[in-house]
């Protein structure tokens, strides 16, 4: 029997993660992989982020595998629905067994049987061996891509690690759905964090669970056993605007936190103001794409981020919660729609002429560029408005 493991998330179809290269790996995809091969069933993973629909499917032909387990959310749901049609079709695959598993298993189990998939796995799968769950299996895809994109465009290449299990809820371009949680005791995150540290070399980490600041007796926990093994980190997370007390900025810097994403929210300056005195840096997220949204929403919540001037930015395009009353309609809209492809764009170049423009009377060459750039996003944006 074999057995491939595959996702629908492309980066060439995602508008956000184009522009801002931030990927992450699919923790999840690798925990699946893990797990399977600690029980005796090999398996190959075919990593589709910096692939192609066309390159995914004619993998899986080639391969023809007995099983196919295929990672779902929200956002690629309509990747995954026309793989499974396709796979359907072709006579050569009529022998694959296709499981779906993931957050939209969970909430659109029945479309996904009704277009040809034999199984859907409801539930937390790995929720009884929380604990016993075995490190993700990294080595089965190739690392090197998504820390060469971060290299080239940011200077470093961090290593993606969670402490929240979400019940397989990850969002596979690197968000996490607001579901139930279930969180990972300190020491076994610190033994993934010596291990990865280990293996890599490499000390920079990004925790990619949502709410990395919920319990101040999780982190105290956990720093107590970093510095019980004398582990050094630096880490970035992301974290709520009414957790972080000066208690909590200070657990966060004695961790090795050197920098905290936060949501565009009104009265963040305090904040950055005391994050900042604690040595962290702050980032920003802007999210767009409210169905509801107009072009004057986004102009001021770009505003906004002006008149914060944070240390870095990044874009949230809506991903809504599993089970939330967004029709497919709309995700299309927001996620194919070259209206948003456009405004992700006028967003970065804006903030990029501001950045370079700040404090100088002149502009130079490369201000400039990013405002002609902004410009002609902004003109795009115009005209694919109402198509």
């Amino acid at each position: 029997m074999s057995i491939l493991l595959t996702h629908g998330y492309l980066l060439a179809e995602d508008p956000v993660g184009r522009e801002i290269k931030k990927p992450f790996p699919p923790l999840d995809l690798l925990w699946a992989s893990a797990y399977l091969e600690g029980n005796g069933f090999e398996n190959t993973v075919y990593d589709a982020t910096f692939s192609s629909f066309n390159m995914l499917y004619n993998y899986i032909l080639r391969k023809k595998p007995t099983v196919l387990g295929l990672l779902v959310d929200t956002i690629t749901r309509p990747t995954a629905i026309k793989l499974i049609s396709e796979i359907t079709k072709h006579r050569s695959l009529s022998g694959t067994y296709i499981i779906i598993f993931g957050p939209a298993a969970e909430y659109h189990g029945e479309a996904f049987i009704k277009n040809g998939a034999d199984m859907a796995i409801v539930g937390a799968i790995e929720q009884p061996l929380l604990e016993a769950f075995p490190l993700p299996n990294r080595k089965a895809i190739n690392l090197n891509k998504y820390w060469t994109t971060w290299q080239n465009n940011h200077g470093y290449k961090p290593i993606s690690i969670v402490t929240m299990r979400e019940n397989l809820k990850t969002n596979l371009s690197g968000h996490l759905s607001d579901q139930e949680n279930q969180r990972r005791k300190p020491e076994y995150v610190k033994e993934e964090l010596a291990w990865l540290k280990q293996t890599y070399k490499s000390g920079h980490f990004w925790f990619v669970d949502k709410m990395f600041t919920t319990s101040k007796e999780w982190m105290q926990d956990f720093l107590n056993h970093l510095e019980d093994q004398k582990l050094k980190i630096s880490f970035e997370c992301h974290a709520r605007i009414d957790q972080l007390n000066e208690e909590m900025l200070q657990l966060l810097k004695a961790c090795g936190c050197s920098r905290i994403w936060i949501g565009l929210e009104h009265g963040l300056k305090s904040i950055i103001e005391k994050a900042e005195w604690w040595g962290i840096s702050v980032g920003i997220t802007i999210p767009i794409g409210n169905p509801e949204e107009q072009d004057e929403d986004i102009t001021a919540k770009v505003e906004q981020l002006k008149q914060i001037n944070p240390d870095q930015f990044s874009i949230n395009l809506a991903y809504p919660s599993e089970g939330m009353d967004l029709s497919q309609d709309q995700l299309n809209q927001i996620y194919r729609s070259q209206y948003y492809k456009h405004a992700v764009s006028w967003i970065i170049n804006e903030m990029h002429y501001h950045f370079k423009q700040h404090g100088n009377l002149i502009p130079g060459l490369e201000a400039m560029n990013y405002k002609l750039s902004s410009f002609l996003a902004r003109m795009n944006m115009v005209a694919y408005k109402n198509k």
